[in-house]
């Protein structure tokens, strides 16, 4: 790969990439620290996840988007994108609060990847721990990401498309 006119190899040094693999370990293990943290918060929620919660449940029942059974479809949330998330992880899991910790905790995982990508194949690539390591246990991310809020799902938005920006694979 081509960055800021140096060769870099996907390949991490040493034998079989095992920097790599320890680093992903690593990754992993502090992945499962932000879990237990998210199940440690499971009691506390954001007043606004209801409306999802209650959206997910009626679209995944076959009610479509209505906050009440019978009434006319209408957008009473923020996050269309998050809302329809939601509603398949609950229509596959069957259980609301299942579905948005998982989801959150997922979509925070994948952040951390991302960041680990982007950090490995830039100029400082003994950075990528250090990033996905404090994503991981950002306490705002953290909470976040099992309250059944969309935040988990903007952070990767935002990592994804600034990661295209900086390997140019947008063009404007």
């Amino acid at each position: 790969m081509l960055r800021c006119g140096k060769l870099h190899n996907d390949q991490d040094m040493g034998p079989g990439g095992t920097k790599s693999r320890r680093d992903g370990l690593f990754v992993f293990l502090i992945a499962c620290l932000s879990a237990v943290g998210v199940l440690l918060l499971l009691p506390y929620r954001v007043d606004d996840a209801f409306i999802y919660f209650r959206y997910a449940e009626h679209v995944a029942a076959g009610h479509g988007l209505s906050f009440n059974i019978g009434e006319e479809a209408i957008e009473g949330f923020s996050s269309p994108v998050w809302t329809a998330l939601l509603s398949l992880a609950v229509a596959v899991v069957g259980a609301k609060a299942l579905s948005h910790v998982g989801l959150g905790l997922v979509l925070l995982a994948m952040c951390a990847l991302v960041l680990r990508r982007e950090a490995r194949n830039s100029e400082a690539p003994g950075h990528a721990v250090v990033t996905a390591f404090a994503l991981l246990l950002c306490p705002p991310m953290i909470f976040y990401a099992g309250t059944g809020m969309e935040t988990p799902l903007f952070a990767l938005v935002v990592l994804v498309f600034t990661a295209a920006v900086a390997d140019r694979a947008l063009l404007w």
